[in-house]
């Protein structure tokens, strides 16, 4: 898969020099979320760079999403590439309202777990993540 973006992305580089290519991934249920962190650094060793995004669309029903999203983003962030996550609701939500403040809530949850997995010093050390709950 990496030498296939790296191929895609030398070939848009010649058509828009100022390309910028990232990724967009889901955090299904128990799926690892060193998975992308080691797909990531396969990336970089073929073309030379980190990867410049990556952004994670999360399966709300894994239990551990809040840690797991801000493990794999610390840990991403760490080795160069930047990190977002889509914040949303649920389809079944009765009302706009009722969709903008879950996605909201999971906004919370998520920058709660990420100031947690903050380093004292950057660096320092990088977040580890449970394995996701049954």
């Amino acid at each position: 898969m990496a030498a296939e973006i790296g191929a895609f992305h030398e070939v848009m580089e010649g058509y828009l020099p100022d390309i910028v290519v990232g990724d967009t991934e889901g955090l299904l249920l128990e799926m690892p979320p060193n998975l992308y962190t080691d797909r990531l650094a396969t990336f970089e060793e073929v073309t030379g760079e980190p990867l410049p995004f990556f952004h994670l669309d999360v399966d709300w029903g894994r239990t551990d999403w809040p840690t797991a999203a801000a493990a794999l983003g610390a840990n991403l962030t760490a080795a160069g590439t930047e990190f977002g996550l889509f914040y949303i609701g649920n389809l079944s939500d009765d009302s706009d309202r009722a969709w903008v403040e879950l996605a909201g809530e999971r906004a919370g949850a998520f920058e709660e777990a990420r100031r947690e997995c903050l380093p004292p010093r950057w660096g320092d050390r990088l977040c580890r993540s449970p394995r996701p709950q049954s």
